[in-house]
């Protein structure tokens, strides 16, 4: 996984309206909004430095469906800026290792991670 990861990553990001992008299922963390004024700021400041990832959604309703970077959406959300982002086909167990991966390094972790 850790090489599909590196894969991905080399790919360029694209630019995504927010309101294209539901929730996943998959929640790894605890609180979205903790400290979200502070990122929001920084966003503000100097832009979406890390870019999140997206996997597209099958069904109605919005194109995509966030696999990790949840905070950094709901500041663009907030701003009302595009987020940048990978979009990667991705099944179940994909999305669950690329979130345990991103969010390992936490300090604060959540019951799935």
């Amino acid at each position: 996984m850790a090489q599909v990861l590196s894969e991905m990553t080399a790919q360029a990001a694209v630019e995504i309206d927010t309101d294209q992008i539901a929730s996943s299922a998959i929640s790894c963390r605890l609180d979205v909004n903790e400290d979200l004024d502070i990122l929001i700021e920084s966003i503000r400041n100097f832009g979406q430095l890390l870019p999140v990832l997206l996997r597209n959604r099958v069904g109605p309703g919005t194109r995509y469906e966030v696999v990790y970077g949840r905070r950094r959406i709901a500041a663009c959300r907030a701003l009302g800026i595009k987020v940048r982002g990978y979009v990667r086909d991705m099944d179940d167990r994909q999305a669950l290792i690329a979130q345990a991966l991103e969010n390992s390094a936490r300090l604060e972790r959540s019951s799935i991670e």
